[in-house]
């Protein structure tokens, strides 16, 4: 793999020049927070942009999904790089729009997105030296965490998972994907190795009465409360990659009648999918029999979340490589070598059905999913960003695209539906 290619150059010389373009789309990005499956402006301002390039964009993909081509007319992998679209609701954050925005920084994934597909499509003959396919994906709904529009959804048959990745791989727009990619912002350059996780909706029953004479009743939000307290106790139980969190939803609706009905909604994390599993059940046993304790009772529904990211190593040298050659001066003990974390991502269900990688670039300040979260330099994190994918999916499909073709090796035969359904059957 030869980053110093004059194409490469050619690339690196193109986002230099033209830094505006890749600095302004950030900019306006920035400027649409929406919800999972609602990134309707973003969705649409980023399919306009790859159209305007003279890409055929496919739209529509799990409601707010795209995906555009662009094939080099020689047979070989198609590589996939993907953008996230969907921003979070913080209305506390003093840039929020309609209560939502960027705190994780996808506004800079899905500007790469549409960077790289600028300079594939501005760079004059860049296409001679590669083999194989590019599709750009815009994927939907990251965050998943909107359990009951997602489950309304997936009843309608909009989508077919809370994630937008696996819905659309659910929905066939995968299929002839053989390596896929992205980088997520963040404070330098890597490759994470997320955890996984499992969504739980649980609801306590009980009896409704008077709150003067509570005796006649059984309160729903004491065996919430005294779940949460088990749940708490847990912890013991737990290794340091283990994490269960999560919100109340419902508690009643008058302080004079005791709820029959109690309601929240949890996640439950771990490192791998056994770990996922034991933290599950320890979960499901803890909100069971804390409701029996008190003569009521609870249901737990699953909604599937994300599997733990798996490591190919291929692609975490390549990105390495491309990091490094962005930034001559960093050392390797600068770059995070598939660090491991507590975070999630659906790209974890891709890295499990056919080689993939989550990545990591430089460009975030402040707290992830805080009041204080930015982008403050333009420079690094839409115009630095932008290059590193462009110059990612050229040194994949370069060379007869030898290093897609290493991954794939270093993975092996991809998942088929089935066999990525099984593998998840317990998380439903």
């Amino acid at each position: 793999m030869n980053l110093n290619a004059p194409a490469i150059r050619q690339l690196i010389d193109l986002a230099e020049a033209n830094q505006d373009v890749f600095i302004e789309n950030g900019k306006k990005f920035w400027g649409m927070p929406e919800l999972g499956y609602r990134e309707v402006k973003t969705s649409t301002y980023a399919a306009d942009c790859l159209e305007s390039y003279g890409l055929k964009v496919k739209r529509g993909l799990s409601i707010t999904g795209f995906r555009a081509d662009l094939d080099t007319g020689r047979p070989g992998p198609t590589v996939a790089l993907m953008g996230e679209l969907d921003a979070l609701h913080i209305p506390t954050h003093p840039e929020a729009i309609d209560g939502c925005v960027h705190a994780c920084g996808h506004h800079t994934h899905i500007n790469s997105l549409v960077g790289a597909a600028w300079l594939f499509t501005h760079c004059p003959n860049i296409l001679d030296g590669l083999c194989g396919k590019i599709a750009f994906i815009g994927t939907p709904a990251e965050e998943g965490f909107e359990f009951e529009l997602a489950r309304q959804l997936m009843a309608e048959g909009k989508i077919k998972a809370i994630s937008g990745k696996v819905s659309l791989y659910r929905e066939g727009v995968l299929d002839d994907v053989d390596v896929a990619f992205m980088s997520h912002c963040g404070g330098k350059y890597g490759c994470s190795q997320n955890g996984g996780n499992v969504k739980k909706r649980v609801v306590f029953h009980g009896k409704s009465c008077h709150a003067s004479v509570p005796s006649s009743g059984n309160n729903a939000m004491n065996q919430l409360t005294l779940a949460q307290c088990a749940i708490g106790l847990l912890r013991e139980r737990m290794s340091s990659t283990m994490r269960i969190h999560g919100i109340i939803t419902e508690g009643g609706q008058a302080a004079n009648v005791i709820p029959d009905t109690a309601a929240m909604n949890y996640y439950v994390r771990g490192a791998s999918v056994q770990e996922m599993s034991k933290a599950a059940k320890m979960f499901d046993d803890a909100v069971r029999y804390s409701a029996m304790a008190l003569g009521g009772s609870a249901d737990v529904f699953n909604i599937q979340g994300s599997l733990p990211v798996r490591k190919n190593e291929t692609l975490g040298n390549v990105h390495r490589s491309v990091a490094k050659l962005l930034v001559p001066t960093m050392a390797d003990s600068d770059f995070n070598w598939f660090n491991r974390s507590a975070g999630c991502t659906d790209m974890g269900d891709i890295t499990n059905i056919m080689p993939a990688i989550h990545g990591g670039v430089p460009g975030g300040k402040g707290t992830a999913h805080g009041i204080d979260f930015t982008t403050p330099d333009g420079y690094v994190a839409f115009v630095q960003a932008a290059k590193h994918a462009a110059i990612m999916l050229y040194a994949l499909l370069m060379d007869d695209a030898a290093e897609a073709k290493a991954a794939m090796a270093e993975f092996g035969p991809k998942l088929t539906h089935e066999q990525y359904e099984a593998l998840v059957e317990e998380f439903k």
